[in-house]
């Protein structure tokens, strides 16, 4: 039961957010649709920071002896954030084809609305 009723309103935040998106992507400025997108990649870029096992780069000590210590560390943290960071950017780039696709309808009324007033002209 719980499952479901949280199932349910992660599918309404998500169709609210799609219609917010081309809501902002249809607007006379190019901006408003630009901050989900913008929005969403800072804090994929804030989380893939931060999100980042502390244990990397450190040694395990136990009475000053040194019990085990991390390879590789540099690598797996940085391969940490970076899959992280594409991971969490799926979001962005799902906006920015809606920006992009609406963007483009929007453009394409505008010059139609041009060619209609120079005809009649």
């Amino acid at each position: 039961m719980m499952m479901t009723r949280n199932f349910i309103i992660t599918i309404i935040l998500f169709i609210g957010i799609i219609w917010l998106q081309i809501h902002l992507s249809k607007k006379e400025s190019k901006w408003p649709g630009l901050i989900l997108p913008i929005l969403n990649f800072l804090l994929a870029t804030f989380m893939a920071l931060t999100m980042t096992p502390a244990y990397y780069g450190f040694s395990t000590t136990v009475n000053g002896v040194v019990v085990e210590e991390t390879r590789g560390a540099v690598a797996g943290a940085f391969g940490h954030m970076l899959s992280t960071f594409l991971f969490l950017n799926v979001g962005t780039v799902i906006l920015l084809l809606i920006y992009l696709s609406c963007r483009g309808n929007v453009n394409r009324n505008k010059d139609l609305e041009k060619m209609a007033i120079k005809d009649l002209e």
